[in-house]
């Protein structure tokens, strides 16, 4: 049976808005999202370990899922604008205190910021000015095609800061490589604030009715669509969070060469979810059965973890497949990550709950900031990269089953609303 979803007002498209929504979303995570493809720089630069890095991200997760949940009483309360401005100065001032080389308790707490930096007052602001940018009919695209081309703008900025990072590192030593790439990403955050403060209209202020209440906090927590898209993020999400270590990995385990694991894992990180997001997009706006598609792109994600992690390690043949396993694999996980909140347009989320819901649902879907982030550094130290990155390959297949299970109970509660309508 298809999934008829209900459909609100139509709204215009704001294309001026669009655009810079593409460009604060390309620039958010540059910075604390480093660590992916610098991973050896960052710990060499500051010289901790590999577990006092996972403690660091255990903590900047916390503070993460707190500054999501509390971010939707922001959204739902002032301007998406002057939200997103202070995120994007907060975490590029982060950036110098990065290059001021802090201790470790100062490192601890850079990420404690950047944990509310680029959550408290950036996810749902963003997230639900992205529903409200075009048509009703339209959300696959919006969701999917912002997704996208933020993560196209971030290839951009992130190859730009691979080329920078090559051109500058020496035979001695990779600091000055890995600070440059630092000032670079810094420079970045304060130049789209510039723009979003010029040329981003006024919001209109919200009239009485439509803002949050602290009594609107109950059906925001009873609303199934908070629960069955948090989790289901938690469980696409997760997939994503499980291979962080995985630079090292090939490097050590597979043999493969710094420049080309760099590329291979820039690549993955920025553009992998380019076309996907898009292309899901438009299949979902034109699509009687979004649900099942999501849970076909979430299946091939599972088919191409377990294929990494039961593929041998030598051969140079083996290494092109595994490389293609992940390309591929990051692909549709992304695909369905990035639309995952385009499916709130058929379940009867009203316009003033909007953003409270999106950050109960996220502060749910990034749980594994926490989890994951952790107990990923904990198996790479305790076991080494090789056995500790093998083990969260499964561990990523297996919450890609999680939110394929997620999917199908959504559709059961779509369902049973679109026979309440009828």
């Amino acid at each position: 049976m298809a999934e008829n979803l209900h459909i609100e007002e139509d709204r215009k498209f704001d294309l001026r808005k669009y655009i810079l929504l593409i460009l604060i979303g390309s620039a958010i995570f540059l910075l604390p999202y480093a660590r992916i493809v610098y991973y050896d720089e960052l710990i060499g630069y500051l010289e901790i370990t590999p577990l006092q890095l996972g403690s660091v991200l255990a903590l900047y997760g916390t503070f993460s899922t707190v500054g999501t949940f509390f971010s939707g009483l922001l959204a739902d309360r002032y301007s998406a604008k002057w939200c997103l401005v202070i995120s994007l100065v907060v975490t590029g001032a982060g950036g110098l205190i990065l290059l001021s080389k802090p201790s470790y308790y100062g490192f601890m707490g850079l990420y404690m910021m950047w944990g509310l930096s680029i959550t408290l007052t950036y996810n749902s602001p963003h997230y639900k000015a992205i529903r409200y940018v075009g048509s009703a009919k339209s959300q696959g695209k919006l969701f999917g095609s912002v997704g996208g081309l933020r993560f196209l703008v971030s290839g951009l900025f992130g190859m730009t800061a691979a080329v920078i990072y090559g051109n500058t590192i020496t035979e001695e030593s990779t600091v000055p490589g890995f600070v440059n790439v630092v000032i670079f990403f810094t420079a970045v955050y304060f130049v789209i604030a510039f723009l979003i403060i010029v040329l981003w209209k006024k919001d209109k202020p919200l009239p009485p009715e439509e803002r949050f209440r602290p009594q609107d906090a109950i059906p925001v927590l009873k609303h199934p669509a908070t629960w069955f898209i948090g989790f289901i993020i938690y469980g696409v999400y997760a997939m994503g969070r499980c291979l962080d270590i995985l630079a090292p990995y090939m490097k050590e385990t597979l043999q493969i060469d710094p420049g080309t694991t760099a590329y291979v894992n820039t690549i993955r990180s920025y553009f992998c979810a380019v076309g996907s997001g898009i292309i899901l997009g438009i299949l979902l706006d034109r699509s009687r059965r979004k649900i099942l598609l999501c849970q076909i792109f979430t299946a091939v994600a599972v088919i191409c973890w377990l294929a990494m992690a039961m593929m041998p390690t030598q051969g140079s043949t083996w290494h092109i497949i595994f490389c293609g396993a992940l390309l591929v694999g990051v692909t549709v996980q992304m695909g369905a990550y990035l639309t995952a909140f385009s499916l709130l347009e058929g379940a009867n989320v009203p316009k003033k709950i909007t953003g409270s819901i999106i950050g109960v649902a996220i502060s749910i879907g990034f749980l594994p900031d926490i989890i994951i982030n952790y107990f990923s550094n904990y198996l790479a130290n305790l076991y080494g990269p090789a056995e500790g990155c093998v083990y969260l390959l499964y561990v990523g297949a297996a919450h890609g089953v999680f939110a394929i299970i997620m999917y199908q109970l959504f559709k059961h509660y779509l369902k049973k609303i679109n026979m309440q309508s009828a």
